[in-house]
C-alpha cells in the first residue's frame, strides 16, 4: 500500500498555514495515479460548479512553481502536475500576501562638523530646503531653525552641555534625515 504522511499546521496569529511532509511508501512508478498530486491550496473554491481561485503546484515537488488561478479546466487539462513526492521534512508554507518594494534609502540630506566638537558646529544643507530641530538626550527640543537648499549656519552648540545631540530635518516633500552631534 502506497502511503504519505504529512501534517498541516495552521498558525492562527500570523494566517500561516504549513504542510509539513513526512515518510513515504509511493513509488516512483506510480505517480501517474496520484490525484492529489495535481493539488495545491484552495482559495475559496465552488465545488459545485469549480469556480474560484487557488494555487496549483508543478515541477520538483521539493521545490514546487506555485500558479495562482481561477481557471480549474485550464489547470486539469493542461498536465501541470508535480514530478514526484516531497521528501520528509519538505515544508510547504502560505502566508498573507505581502508586497515588497525595495527602494534605495535617500542620502543624507545634511551634515555637521566638526563632528565632535568642542566649540561652535555647523550644520550644511543638502539640496532642498529644510526645517530643522535639535534635540537634547531627554528627547526636548532645543533649537529649531530653516535652512534653505545648500545653506551652512552655525549652531549655537557652545551654549549646550556635553552630550549627544540628535538633529532632525524635515523637507517639504517629507524627507526626513536625523545626525547625532556629540558636543564634548
Amino acid at each position: 500500500t502506497a502511503r504519505l504522511s504529512f501534517q498541516t499546521w495552521i498558525y492562527e496569529s500570523g494566517g500561516i498555514i504549513e504542510y509539513r511532509f513526512g515518510s513515504n511508501t509511493i513509488p516512483s512508478d506510480s505517480l501517474d495515479q496520484l490525484e492529489f498530486l495535481t493539488s495545491g491550496i484552495i482559495l475559496g473554491f465552488d465545488y459545485d460548479y469549480y469556480t474560484g481561485t487557488f494555487y496549483t503546484a508543478s515541477g520538483d515537488a521539493n521545490a514546487p512553481d506555485w500558479t495562482l488561478t481561477d481557471d480549474f479546466y485550464q489547470w486539469y487539462y493542461s498536465g501541470s502536475n508535480l514530478s514526484g513526492v516531497p521528501v520528509e521534512g519538505t515544508v510547504y508554507r502560505f502566508g498573507p500576501a505581502v508586497n515588497v518594494a525595495e527602494t534605495e534609502a535617500p542620502a543624507q540630506s545634511f551634515f555637521t562638523f566638526p563632528n565632535p566638537t568642542a566649540g561652535a558646529a555647523w550644520i550644511q544643507n543638502g539640496p532642498e530646503a529644510a526645517e530643522f530641530r535639535v534635540f537634547d538626550a531627554s528627547g526636548r527640543s532645543i533649537h529649531t531653525f530653516f535652512l534653505g537648499a545648500g545653506a551652512q549656519a552655525q549652531m549655537p552648540s557652545e551654549a549646550w552641555a556635553a552630550g549627544t545631540y540628535t538633529i532632525r530635518s524635515l523637507t517639504p516633500s517629507g524627507q526626513a534625515s536625523t545626525v547625532r552631534l556629540l558636543v564634548d
